[in-house]
């Protein structure tokens, strides 16, 4: 086989999002293979909170919105 551009590298996802035929999203990755749970629901228009504990030990959380997710999966408190 020709090589690809991805090489040997595995790439998942938990979530996907369909957009709208002709638009992109670009996200920032900070870190990445963590593992985190959801320490606060989304309630109404006030965002979740994911936390995780980084590579370097220190614990932080980012926020997420029900607009962000599948609207049949939306992550509830302490899943992970």
């Amino acid at each position: 086989d020709a090589p690809t551009f991805f090489g040997n590298i595995r790439h998942s996802a938990i979530r996907l999002k369909h957009l709208p035929p002709g638009t992109v999203q670009f996200e920032t990755i900070i870190e990445k293979d963590l593992i985190g749970s959801v320490i606060q629901d989304i309630n109404g228009a006030e965002p979740g909170l994911i936390g995780y504990t980084g590579k370097d030990g220190t614990q932080s959380s980012i926020i997420f919105f029900s607009k962000d997710c599948d609207q049949k999966n939306i992550p509830k408190l302490d899943e992970k």
